[in-house]
């Protein structure tokens, strides 16, 4: 009498969790064995056979979610089941599969279901190959990811609608301290004496430069919303240096603050648009000769690195205190009391760096101070 063979399934000696089997399987039950374990997986497992792509085998989990009793399903292909840019794509998925040998992983994928509508698949397919190496089948598994899509979409939204909040409540906070100065100055002027004329235009000029204020922040509102819009073409990123230092050397003379250049004068052209990065360097340096309210050096520093051209502002300001600095690319994020500057500086700063294929870090020197350091890719204009 022939002994009959065993298999003896067991959990690895060093396991703590998952099954173990105290008793030998006969190989006879061992089909039953796998075919119990496949029929109740969660998710759907589907098996056609190489030649015509027909179903062989349907799982309860895909029975459950097309809606079709797996008898109907049998012996059909995609076009039997599903609309035919559905089948097309399943097909020529099943094609790539069989031709590579090697197992795809197709991360999302609509599929039509009888009594649920369009359901998101995320779907893994195998080639199953016979004794002579040609593939025989081809194996599906599918999770039905639905509603992980939808709570992301969810999750998305919410975080929107919160930094439309954020931004809304920002300029609305900016808005407000000029707006306010401005009418404050006007009333005053309105009851001020007309033969007081030197105190009368120190409050035209107040209300002029606050009005300017305000149009700065409608200004930055209007370039973060349209980041990335405008035309690129080959720049030396030191005249944009030099321009953005003409427009703020006026301030910093005011607050005490210096400001050196150390640019390389053999950096590579690199396609920008010129007056985004011009404004980059202005709301830099701002922020700079804005840290403290007097004295702050601030260094800029361009150089070629590899094949990046690097754009330095370092200044030996105060800092950014520790619990806020993984904030500082946030819209209205301010390290300190607000110091007359827009709110939207550094967020706009990272949207032209990004939309030119850039990156920018911010470094806090154990010394103190900030560096922004900025990255651009040399090339051509797009």
């Amino acid at each position: 009498m022939t002994e009959r063979k065993k298999l003896r399934l067991s959990r690895p000696p060093n396991a703590s969790h998952g099954m173990r089997f105290s008793r030998e399987l006969p190989l006879s039950n061992l089909g039953l064995f796998l075919d119990s374990i496949v029929e109740n997986l969660p998710n759907m497992i589907f098996v056609k056979d190489a030649e015509e792509l027909r179903f062989v085998l349907f799982n309860r989990a895909a029975e459950e979610l097309i809606g079709h009793p797996r008898e109907a399903m049998l012996g059909k292909n995609d076009y039997d089941l599903f609309p035919a840019e559905q089948a097309e794509f399943f097909i020529r998925k099943d094609r790539e599969v069989l031709a590579g040998g090697e197992l795809v992983d197709i991360a999302e994928e609509p599929i039509h279901t009888l009594n649920q509508g369009t359901r998101i698949l995320h779907t893994q397919k195998i080639p199953i190959h016979g004794e002579d190496g040609q593939p025989r089948f081809l194996l599906g598994i599918s999770e039905d990811i639905t509603e992980k899509r939808e709570g992301e979409r969810r999750l998305r939204q919410a975080e929107r609608l919160a930094s439309v909040g954020t931004l809304a409540a920002g300029i609305a906070h900016e808005i407000n301290n000029p707006i306010g100065a401005i009418l404050l100055h006007a009333q005053a002027a309105k009851r001020l004496d007309p033969s007081r004329q030197e105190e009368l235009q120190h409050m035209i000029g107040q209300i002029i430069e606050q009005s300017m204020r305000c149009g700065r922040i409608v200004h930055s509102v209007l370039r973060f919303a349209k980041q990335g819009a405008n035309k690129e073409r080959l720049t030396d990123i030191n005249s944009c240096v030099r321009s953005a230092l003409h427009i703020v050397e006026g301030d910093a003379k005011k607050r005490g603050a210096s400001i050196t250049l150390r640019l390389s004068e053999e950096l590579p052209a690199v396609g920008v648009n010129s007056t985004e990065v011009e404004q980059v360097v202005v709301n830099l340096l701002q922020n700079s000769i804005q840290a403290a309210e007097t004295g702050v050096n601030a260094t800029v520093t361009t150089a070629t690195v590899g094949n990046r051209l690097r754009l330095t502002v370092a200044d030996d300001g105060p800092g950014i205190p520790l619990e806020k600095r993984e904030y500082i690319f946030d819209p209205f994020f301010s390290g300190d009391e607000d110091k007359g500057g827009t709110g939207l500086g550094l967020s706009i700063v990272r949207g032209i760096i990004e939309s030119h294929s850039g990156t920018i870090e911010a470094l806090f020197p154990e010394e103190g101070g900030t560096t922004l350091v900025v990255d651009l890719p040399v090339g051509q204009a797009r």
